[in-house]
């Protein structure tokens, strides 16, 4: 079909008789198909330049071509930053190295064609492919220990993307670390825009904690009390979880300050959390910092129960940091509340431990106290005391409180006239072995 323009043109041409043949030229120039096909040939010098480098299937999985590292298009979702891949080319000569050999579940040593075609696709990686992958991520790793600031921040540039994604992926997450311990406070800035808002979400995620825990580790004080302000209203939410614990623990361990306003939140809670899973690695991380004020606040929430505690599987580690590392006043009322009943929770698996601390922690006067106590028991519990698999314990740290009197006066009283049958019992040699040694 015709255009109106063609048309007119036609026409004009056409007025004038000799001008015939030129109009069945130009038709035939428009419509008429060539008799031959066009065919467009690169010269020659070019042919060389376009094989491509993969053509040929790898050896022994050795990967020497150049990465494809694509420019990421970023969402919002993942960084508040526009933080585009760099070039593969723009990297320094140490940096292109390391991200030249692919991920492993990239490499192939088969050399079938399919696996050939494969082969030409696996340059589609990027620096986040090797940072989820195993050997990749323990290679940057390695990398990043002996590196200059300035490949660290060409290595960092290649992921910053996609760092909320490795911080909450298996292997991802320990490069993530490694630039957080070896990084510049500008690297480490852009970790805090990363996560803020996250806090939480991070803290209870298996990998994503310890994310957590190590900015916490390697932030000042303004940083963690932003960290903190966050998680505030989640604190109870994280201690019960497995790995939000961590996370408040370590907050603990790096900004004291938070720690009223924990206790706070545990507000008469206290013994029901000493003897929870997770809640007593708090309850310890608090008593370890020697606050007598905060001590003294779990001290009372937990007085008056002190030896179910003691037996708890949890609870137990609590009261021992309170005989370790609490005042007098506590240690004092802590062993007047177990005294009645210190030889029999001697022989228990958990209670054990706390009767052993307080005799190695308690005030001079109570330890002497405790040892008269052992010299008035009947000399069938002590025998019992000295073959069990937990009370020998307690009565090793007792010899290591006695003086060399009273040491002889336990030697010939109850374990010289046992001492065939006390040898032939596993848990009495290592306290004969013990007795052996204080006497020394």
């Amino acid at each position: 079909m015709e255009s109106p323009l063609l048309k007119s043109v036609l026409s004009l041409l056409g007025e004038d008789e000799d001008n015939e043949k030129d109009v069945e030229s130009l038709k035939s120039l428009i419509y008429d198909t060539p008799y031959e096909p066009i065919t467009i040939q690169p010269p020659k010098e070019m042919m060389a330049n376009m094989e491509r480098p993969n053509s040929v299937p790898l050896n022994n999985a050795v990967y020497n071509a150049p990465p494809f590292i694509p420019r990421r298009k970023i969402s919002s979702k993942t960084t508040s930053a526009n933080c585009i891949s760099p070039s593969f080319y723009q990297m320094s000569s140490r940096v292109k190295q390391l991200v030249s050999s692919p991920p492993t579940y990239k490499k192939s040593n088969s050399t079938s064609i399919t696996s050939h075609i494969k082969i030409q696709q696996t340059n589609n990686y990027t620096v986040t492919d090797l940072c989820k992958d195993q050997q990749g991520s323990r290679r940057i790793q390695t990398f990043l220990t002996t590196a200059k600031e300035f490949e660290i921040t060409e290595l960092f540039d290649s992921i910053k993307g996609d760092l909320y994604e490795l911080m909450n992926d298996l292997f991802g997450n320990y490069v993530v670390q490694k630039f957080i311990e070896l990084g510049n406070d500008k690297l480490r800035q852009f970790v805090h825009s990363i996560i803020r808002g996250r806090v939480v979400e991070l803290s209870k995620h298996m990998y994503g904690c310890r994310v957590i825990q190590k900015v916490i580790e390697r932030s000042n004080t303004n940083e963690n009390e932003r960290i903190f302000n966050e998680i505030e209203k989640s604190i109870i939410e994280l201690i019960e979880d497995q790995n939000g614990n961590h996370v408040i623990q370590k907050i603990i361990e790096n900004y004291w300050e938070c720690i009223e306003k924990i206790l706070y939140a545990l507000q008469g809670q206290i013994e029901k959390y000493s003897g929870h899973g997770f809640g007593c690695r708090v309850m310890q991380r608090i008593i370890e910092k020697r606050f007598d004020n905060f001590n003294n606040q779990i001290f009372q929430e937990l007085q008056g129960n002190i030896i179910v505690l003691s037996m708890n599987q949890f609870g137990n580690y609590v009261i021992q940091h309170l005989l370790e590392f609490g005042n007098d006043i506590i240690r004092e009322a802590i062993i007047n509340e177990v005294e009645h009943v210190f030889f029999e929770s001697s022989l228990l698996k958990f209670s054990s431990n706390v009767m052993e601390k307080c005799v190695q922690f308690g005030p001079s006067n109570k330890q002497q106290i405790l040892i008269k106590k052992l010299f008035d028991c009947s000399d069938d519990m002590i025998y019992k005391m000295m073959k069990d698999p937990f009370a020998n314990y307690v009565l090793q740290r007792m010899f290591t409180m006695m003086n060399n009197d009273q040491r002889l006066q336990f030697y010939t009283s109850y374990v010289q006239r046992n001492i065939t049958s006390l040898r032939k019992n596993i848990y009495a040699k290592h306290l004969l072995n013990s007795l052996d040694e204080s006497m020394k």
